[in-house]
């Protein structure tokens, strides 16, 4: 059973952000996304999510970009990365901005649900 209540999804793939959706809500969460950088953070902030998912590649540029603020603005957000980037280079990236978890895409449920576990 998942303690987390809610998530902010960032990624600029809407099908994406409606796949995690379907998944987080079946366990009981509140789901928002954002699909752009420009919108994320501000939406993120005022949504005050448990866990934000976030992607690497947007269109409107890095999902890294946006981290020192989001955990600034959301100290007890958990982030997560979710990439098709699944490099070492991401994940020491990630690792240097106190990120612990992250996910490859393809996503699946299961992959999806152990993060949120392990947070919980």
């Amino acid at each position: 059973m998942l303690t987390l209540e809610s998530a902010y999804i960032i990624d600029d793939e809407e099908v994406i952000c409606m796949l995690l959706s379907a998944i987080l809500k079946r366990e009981g969460m509140e789901i928002e996304y954002s699909t752009t950088i420009k919108n994320a953070v501000e939406g993120a902030i005022e949504f005050n999510p448990d866990v934000i998912f976030l992607d690497l590649n947007l269109k409107d540029g890095s999902g890294f970009s946006i981290v020192p603020e989001l955990q600034k603005e959301l100290p007890n957000a958990e982030i997560v990365i979710i990439s098709a980037h699944n490099g070492e280079s991401e994940r020491k990236q990630a690792k240097n901005l106190n990120i612990d978890h992250f996910l490859p895409k393809p996503l699946n449920r299961g992959l999806i649900l152990d993060s949120l576990n392990q947070m919980s």
